[in-house]
């Protein structure tokens, strides 16, 4: 959508800034999300494709982490150790198994 706007505003003569992209995209922020924008305001971004690939890697995360959890969820019984080994065989035969 912003890009939409972004087309029409310069098909009028209008200069679009870098910094005036990133600055509307902080203000679309949801209000419960403060921290997180500031997070994002420090993290310096200068080129607005930079700040939306960064926006788009965290909502993959977000979203493989829903799944994760979704497919095992808090309190669930846990999975068993994946590096514990158990031999059926100690004691049996000589020397170093």
């Amino acid at each position: 959508m912003l890009f939409k706007i972004v087309s029409q505003l310069k098909m009028c003569g209008e200069v679009i800034t870098e910094d005036m992209l990133l600055e509307k995209t902080y203000r679309t922020f949801h209000a419960s999300n403060v921290i997180l924008q500031q997070q994002y305001r420090l993290h310096g971004f200068k080129k607005y494709r930079e700040l939306i690939g960064s926006l788009l890697i965290a909502e993959q995360n977000n979203e493989l982490l829903l799944q994760n959890y979704e497919s095992r969820p808090t309190g669930s019984a846990p999975l068993p150790e994946v590096n514990a080994t158990y031999s059926h065989f100690r004691g049996r035969g000589k020397g170093l198994g």
